[in-house]
């Protein structure tokens, strides 16, 4: 039985507080408000934070992700060994271990050929590119499967009509010995995404791992912090690291210099259309954000433009917002600024079935991302041969030539990005070579053929670089630890 403390008493230890173990004693409550302290929660006192030491406690576990990082600093301070301070969401994945949910298949046993293991399965671009490295190699693995602690049932049902199994399991966030089977028959475990650490760590004791990054700085800091990479160095001696662009692979060897990166970045099914067999009148001219509306993604910044042009351009224009966030608060900053300003449109989350079939009504793609590794919705742009105006953050300044497949913009410059959109506008028909360059990047860099052959070359180094070393009952990191 694990004697633990809870840290926090807020909405997230209360939306998660019943999916404890019977097998957990929980000693105590502890929060850095001191009007809290002393008091009952749940029959349990709560304690000041200089009180955890003397406690005969197994573990810490912190019961809020806003402000992790600096209680998890906090307990460190105080003396707690990094070993016994988890998050509840890691808590709780731990000890939901071997619950996992087939789709796609009524083999119970079921094994993949080729393993994926990512984050939540959602619309997210990361997610998107992990699915699209899934379909590439559907050709050469008859068992293919996507394993994720988490998934949006529609985009579910959208991947095993594909023929792909689906596998979801909370504890994916720190895999035991059930999770492990699943790769048992595999002859590679592509592991998605930097938060997937553990995933990558532990699957690459018994197999082959190649490990994709997409973030920024902020998430690889915040997932070491999760697991105490920082104080307990996890070992990647037998896993194969690969970036999804260049300024993704600087990010991580700031933090991990010694670490062998290379760049492999991803490709997408095709599904342009013709101008000939596109139905939309020439006015007004359509821009859009795609992605879910949050700080990282600034749609304040595109809406803050928007608003601008509307003030120094006299061609009809749309400004459209396509992609999850009703209720956030920052969503309600984003509608207060929209406010008054009629051609400025939230259309809500999409299925890709549904983007796909709006694509045609849009003229010009904008990407004002704060930070960005590859965002899929610029790479579906150029394949579409839109205009894309991406910020200067974004990771397609690989392949895009400013003026000529594309228009760049100083992240956050809200007077340059109208300036960039509002030329887009009042010269669109002479923009016509700049969106058939625009399609050729796509082909050349993106497209699924292109992909499929980056994939084989990272497999293949994979598969010798983890030969060479072999498995191992080692755990690199302490909460996989049976």
């Amino acid at each position: 039985m694990d004697r633990i403390i809870i840290f926090g008493t807020g909405k997230h230890l209360q939306n998660r507080i019943d999916y404890l173990s019977s097998d957990t004693e929980i000693l105590a409550f502890s929060d850095n408000n001191p009007g809290l302290w002393e008091h009952d929660y749940l029959g349990k006192k709560i304690i000041a934070p200089d009180e955890i030491s003397n406690q005969d406690f197994d573990l810490v576990v912190i019961a809020t992700n806003k402000y992790y990082s600096e209680i998890n600093h906090q307990l460190l301070g105080l003396g707690i060994r990094p070993e016994q301070i988890y998050s509840l969401d890691i808590f709780l994945a731990k000890q939901s271990r071997g619950n996992i949910l087939l789709y796609g298949t009524d083999d119970a046993a079921f094994s993949a050929d080729v393993l994926f293991v990512s984050t939540v399965l959602d619309y997210s671009g990361s997610a998107m590119a992990c699915i699209y490295a899934a379909q590439a190699l559907k050709k050469d693995y008859k068992r293919v499967c996507i394993a994720a602690p988490s998934g949006d049932q529609n985009l579910i049902n959208e991947i095993i009509r594909l023929g792909i199994v689906v596998a979801i399991d909370p504890a994916l966030i720190t895999p035991g010995s059930v999770e492990l089977s699943l790769a048992n028959s595999a002859e590679i475990v592509f592991v998605n995404v930097y938060l997937s650490i553990a995933a990558a760590c532990e699957f690459s004791r018994v197999k082959p791992v190649l490990w994709w990054i997409h973030e920024n700085s902020d998430w690889i800091n915040k997932a070491n912090d999760y697991y105490h990479c920082n104080d307990i160095t996890p070992d990647f001696h037998r896993i194969h690291t690969a970036a999804v662009c260049s300024n993704v692979r600087e990010n991580l060897k700031k933090v991990w210099p010694d670490l062998p990166v290379s760049v492999m970045n991803y490709g997408l099914p095709d599904f342009y259309k013709p101008f000939s067999e596109v139905k939309k009148d020439r006015l007004p001219v359509v821009f859009a954000v795609v992605g879910g509306v949050c700080h990282l993604k600034a749609q304040d910044v595109f809406v803050k433009a928007a608003i601008r042009i509307n003030k120094i351009s006299k061609v009809p224009a749309e400004f459209w917002m396509i992609g999850s966030g009703q209720g956030s608060d920052y969503f309600n900053d984003v509608m207060n600024i929209a406010k008054g300003a009629s051609n400025i449109y939230w259309k809500g989350e999409m299925t890709r079935e549904e983007l796909e079939d709006i694509y045609p009504q849009i003229d010009v793609i904008v990407c004002p991302s704060r930070q960005e590794g590859i965002p899929i919705v610029v790479n579906e742009g150029l394949m579409n041969a839109k205009v894309c105006i991406v910020a200067d953050t974004a990771g397609d300044n690989d392949y895009i030539v400013d003026g000529e497949s594309g228009f760049f913009f100083h992240s956050e410059d809200v007077d340059e990005l109208a300036d960039k959109m509002a030329y887009a506008a009042e010269n669109y028909e002479s923009l016509g070579m700049m969106c058939q360059k625009a399609r050729q990047v796509f082909l050349n860099h993106y497209s699924m053929e292109s992909f499929r052959s980056r994939l084989e070359k990272e497999i293949e180094l994979t598969q010798e670089e983890w030969q060479q070393k072999g498995p191992t009952a080692e755990h690199s990191l302490f909460c996989c630890m049976d």
